[in-house]
């Protein structure tokens, strides 16, 4: 059985509508080789000198990560922030797909968000399978995905939505995914054989970021705070990503009438949740209390210490502006924030105030992250517990000229 991709047209009535099928889980293959459509690549120059150049190095790739030949079945997998591409494979031994290779793209244009017309040279975002083989490439080699989806159909520009994406080489991109020509040559050679092996469409899903990266996963859950819009999306390729991390399989996805991809849902590993990417809108609800002008004092006998001590509360305030650093805007390298808050009679924290700070998303994360730090012991005067305000400043300075790699 091969690995299949339906582009079924939706079927309406007036009660319910059904869902459009775009991708199912991919089986193994049994079929054998066939050598007409490698035959017929071959005949193309570029295509024939690549095959003789890099087989060998296929086959040497294949052999020290332990994969048999001939490969059936091949899977891309692409992360815009972390500007990675990993290429996941099967033998027709092993049930599911094992990790060959990542390269790093050395060409992107945009941003992190979907294509959504033509002209915004963004790179798309969802879930595609390569549609084109073109050994004449201007860029070396080139393989095509088939950008508009039926997604993209709905969602992106009715008139002029975009179109021509490739994976090709050369380095240089306007809403394609570029590499060198070495590795295009791979990623071509690999993609001709799982398309004579019997796969006729080879996946190719492009995320906004590693999920399981926490800077990239971050920033994603900064997309999603200042575009409410994007949030479904990125639950559905949130989704993807977790299924496939836990089963080395594809799940099967769905387009329903809105355009949104629908996805069954699965369990998020404890440490790959936290941040959430999944606000519906902004998260944040900051905790205030009122008080007297006599129930707040800093002339206090022992100030209010953090759980576990200074030296606790020195690491915790390093973790947060390492953390913070990906908050600050595209035209910031560094910002001090000057934050007051108050410690509670019951060691919680409320009334968090930025007086100085760095941008708004930055400091509704901060004020976030210190209300939920774990309970202080409270402040102490002539032996009694007193509500007790304190001040902190934080520097923040980025290190880093890009996103995390992998």
């Amino acid at each position: 059985m091969t690995s299949v991709t339906s582009n079924l047209k939706p079927m309406y009535s007036r009660k319910f509508v059904l869902l459009v099928f775009v991708l199912v889980i991919s089986k193994g293959i049994t079929a054998q080789w066939s050598t007409d459509f490698i035959n017929y690549q071959k005949s193309f120059p570029k295509v024939n000198q690549a095959f003789h150049k890099r087989m060998d190095s296929v086959l040497l790739q294949c052999n020290q990560k332990g994969i048999g030949w001939p490969l059936q079945e091949v899977y891309f997998r692409c992360f815009k922030l972390d500007k990675v591409m990993e290429v996941w494979v099967k033998d027709g031994i092993q049930p599911k797909f094992q990790l060959l290779k990542t390269y790093k793209v050395c060409g992107m244009s945009g941003k992190p968000g979907p294509k959504r017309k033509e002209g915004d040279r963004q790179i798309p975002e969802g879930f595609y399978y390569i549609n084109q083989f073109n050994p004449n490439s201007n860029y070396h080699l080139s393989l095509g995905i088939n950008y508009p989806n039926i997604s993209d159909k709905i969602l992106a520009d009715a008139v002029k939505p975009g179109g021509d994406i490739f994976i090709h080489g050369d380095c240089v991109s306007v809403g394609c995914l570029a590499i060198t020509d070495e590795q295009i040559e791979d990623v071509y050679i690999l993609s001709a054989i799982a398309k004579s092996a019997g796969q006729e469409y080879i996946p190719v899903h492009i995320f906004p970021g590693n999920f399981s990266i926490p800077s990239s996963r971050i920033k994603i859950q900064k997309l999603a705070l200042d575009n409410s819009d994007y949030v479904p999306f990125i639950r559905s390729m949130q989704s993807v990503f977790y299924q496939f991390e836990k089963d080395r399989e594809l799940p099967a996805i769905l387009v329903n009438s809105k355009g949104q991809y629908v996805v069954q849902d699965v369990e998020i590993p404890v440490e790959m949740s936290k941040p959430s990417v999944l606000p519906i809108k902004k998260i944040y609800t900051h905790k205030s209390r009122t008080y007297g002008a006599n129930e707040l004092t800093n002339n206090v006998t022992v100030f209010p210490v953090f759980e576990g001590g200074n030296n606790a509360y020195l690491d915790f305030v390093k973790n947060l502006t390492e953390e913070l650093v990906i908050y600050l805007d595209e035209n910031q390298k560094k910002a001090f924030v000057y934050i007051e808050y108050i410690v509670n009679v019951d060691g919680t924290i409320s009334n968090v105030a930025v007086q100085k700070g760095g941008n708004s998303t930055l400091n509704e994360v901060l004020i976030s992250r210190l209300e939920n730090t774990s309970n202080w012991v409270p402040a102490l005067k002539e032996g009694k517990s007193v509500a007790c305000k304190m001040t902190q400043t934080l520097f923040i300075e980025s290190n880093d000229s890009g996103p995390a790699g992998k």
